[in-house]
C-alpha cells in the first residue's frame, strides 16, 4: 500500500472517530432535552399542588419518598458550587425553555457535520476502491 492510500485510510479512520463522537454528543443532547421536558412537566404539575397535600418525590432509579407539600411559591435551583437560588415557577419554566431551545439548535448543526463527514467518507472509500482496482 503506497503512502497516498495509507493517508486516505488514516483519514477515513479519523472521520469514523469524528462521526462516533458527534453521535455521542447528539445522544447526550437528546437525553438532556428529554430530561428538560420531563422537568418542565413536573414544574407544571408541582405549581398546582396545594399546601399540605401528600406527594411522591422521585429519588432516582425507581425510588420515591412520600412527602407533604409545603409552601409552594418558589423552588430552589442549583447554580453550581453547592449554591442554591430561589426561583419562581415562571422563572424556572422560562429557564428550562431557554435551555431546551439552545440544545435543540445544536442538533441540526451536528446533523450537518455528520452529513459532511459521510460525504467525505464515501468519497474516500470510493477513491480507495478505485486505487485497489489498479
Amino acid at each position: 500500500m503506497n503512502k497516498d492510500m495509507q493517508q486516505k485510510v488514516a483519514e477515513l479512520q479519523f472521520l469514523e472517530q469524528q462521526a462516533n463522537q458527534i453521535n455521542q454528543q447528539a445522544n447526550t443532547i437528546q437525553s438532556n432535552i428529554i430530561e428538560l421536558k420531563t422537568l418542565n412537566e413536573a414544574l407544571f404539575d408541582l405549581e398546582n399542588v396545594e399546601k399540605g397535600k401528600d406527594i411522591f418525590i422521585p429519588l432516582g432509579s425507581g425510588f420515591f419518598i412520600s412527602a407533604s407539600m409545603g409552601e409552594n411559591k418558589e423552588l430552589l435551583m442549583n447554580v453550581g458550587s453547592k449554591t442554591l437560588v430561589k426561583k419562581s415557577y415562571k422563572e424556572a419554566k422560562d429557564l428550562v425553555a431557554v435551555q431546551s431551545k439552545e440544545l435543540e439548535k445544536v442538533l441540526p448543526q451536528l446533523e450537518k457535520q455528520m452529513m459532511g463527514i459521510g460525504i467525505k467518507g464515501q468519497a474516500l472509500q470510493q477513491e480507495l476502491q478505485e486505487a485497489q482496482k489498479k
